[in-house]
């Protein structure tokens, strides 16, 4: 299987960023993307994690489970399919972190897609068996910079870009 959408991608942050890229550009609920598109994404995106599999950074080492993966990624096209503005979505390890005032508003939609509610960060997250290896207390801030973040932005069209291709901010 070669589809080259990852092959500039060389460590797992790399590749999960180009992943959100990918998934905002051709998400089906995105700016009118294409499903068979996004499968095949989600599909060499696996592959890519597969063979990244023990490989190291100087925080930790990256061992890929496929179930997990699969359930972050349906939660992160469900969030998107969500349409919220002014909301930060964010990966740390196996785990979504969603901030922002704007929340409020989907609330329940987040609750019914699984999400809980810090108190303490203001933030909803969602994790699927993991339990958390830090102080409750512990602040997002520093969760972030321990275990790394990477923030899923929305893609934006320009008036300078006439074909309507995505951007990236």
């Amino acid at each position: 299987m070669i589809f080259n959408y990852f092959s500039n991608c060389f460590t797992l942050e790399q590749t999960k960023k180009r992943f959100n890229e990918l998934i905002k550009q051709f998400h089906s609920d995105l700016n009118g993307g294409d499903d068979s598109e996004t499968k095949l994404i989600i599909l060499e995106y696996k592959e890519k994690l597969k063979r990244l599999d023990g490989s190291k950074n100087d925080k930790f080492t990256y061992f890929y489970n496929e179930t997990i993966e699969n359930i972050l990624i349906d939660k992160i096209k469900s969030l998107f399919s969500l349409k919220m503005k002014n909301v930060k979505i964010g990966l740390v390890g196996f785990f979504i972190w969603v901030e922002g005032l704007e929340t409020k508003n989907f609330k329940d939609d987040l609750k019914n897609m699984g999400l809980r509610y810090s108190v303490k960060n203001k933030a909803w997250y969602f994790t699927k068996n993991y339990k958390p290896i830090y102080n409750k207390n512990i602040k997002l801030q520093d969760i972030k910079n321990i275990y790394g973040y990477q923030e899923i932005k929305e893609n934006h069209t320009t008036k300078e870009n006439n074909n309507n291709n995505l951007i990236t901010n």
